[in-house]
């Protein structure tokens, strides 16, 4: 298991944002065990969970990123519909094949 760090206290900071422990695991047991933290929350993109914070609607104290994560981004076709990965960027989309 890799070694979970919450991110550097000393580096700079959102305007009125409140602090909290960042973390990126790498393997599922790993998330899973962030998540299971109080006051744990997912942050993938963060087109969501950004404006969120900054208008105070939501104050995690642990942030998990998923980014890390194996097995989140793909764009796959097996004799069905078009299956795309939960963390798939819209740049991997736009340059599949499958997508094109």
């Amino acid at each position: 298991m890799s070694v979970l760090n919450p991110l550097d206290y000393n580096a700079p900071r959102v305007a009125g944002v409140h602090d909290f422990e960042f973390y990126a695991p790498t393997t599922w047991a790993e998330a899973f065990s962030l998540l299971s933290m109080e006051g744990a929350q997912v942050i993938a993109g963060g087109t969501d969970l950004v404006p969120l914070l900054r208008c105070h609607a939501v104050q995690p104290q642990v942030l998990v990123d998923l980014h890390r994560l194996p097995d989140l981004s793909y764009v796959t076709h097996d004799d069905g519909p078009v299956k795309i990965g939960a963390m798939t960027t819209h740049a991997e989309l736009a340059s599949s094949p499958l997508c094109v």
